[in-house]
């Protein structure tokens, strides 16, 4: 009788980690497969809009895409239109009628370059400088990340029109 006690407590004892390592497997192939349709659907939704910015004569050819978040989401591309021209292209997403694409030529605004140098005259000591373009309120702008001297993540939201700060954003980490 003992013997049987045994053997069933064994038993359960199987079933119980048999079901705690089928529950962990099955929770692993849900997170690859959350994960894999996250990632798959950006790359599909950028593919979409490339399409429709080349389809509709945006532009001829693209040479840069990103994405830009904030209250509203935007694909921006650089390219060059039929005439030769180099342009940003800023597509709302998503994208209907009523919101209007963005066409902006590069000889009309400040190129990355001047971006920087505006930002040096005032941070000479700033590091880890990155620069892309965005869309705030539908002003045309440049974002520039990077740290300053006191080691705060910035972002440095510039006119891409003149030039003048449109807005900072300062992150001081408190806890290392």
């Amino acid at each position: 009788m003992k013997q049987n006690v045994q053997k069933h407590n064994r038993m359960k004892l199987w079933i119980g980690v048999a079901i705690i390592i089928a529950l962990f497997i099955a929770v692993l192939f849900y997170g690859m497969y959350l994960y894999r349709t996250t990632i798959n659907s950006k790359y599909v939704d950028v593919s979409k809009t490339k399409n429709f910015i080349l389809e509709n004569n945006y532009l001829e050819s693209i040479e840069e895409m990103d994405a830009f978040y904030e209250a509203e989401t935007y694909h921006i591309f650089a390219g060059r239109t039929k005439d030769k021209k180099e342009a940003f292209v800023f597509l709302p997403i998503p994208y209907n009628d009523k919101k209007e694409i963005i066409t902006i030529f590069k000889d009309d605004i400040i190129n990355k370059t001047e971006a920087i140098h505006t930002l040096f005259e005032e941070c000479s000591s700033c590091t880890q400088i990155n620069i892309k373009p965005a869309m705030i309120n539908n002003k045309p702008l440049w974002e520039l990340t990077y740290r300053d001297g006191k080691e705060r993540y910035n972002f440095d939201y510039i006119s891409m029109e003149d030039g003048s700060r449109y807005e900072r954003l300062q992150l001081k980490q408190t806890f290392k």
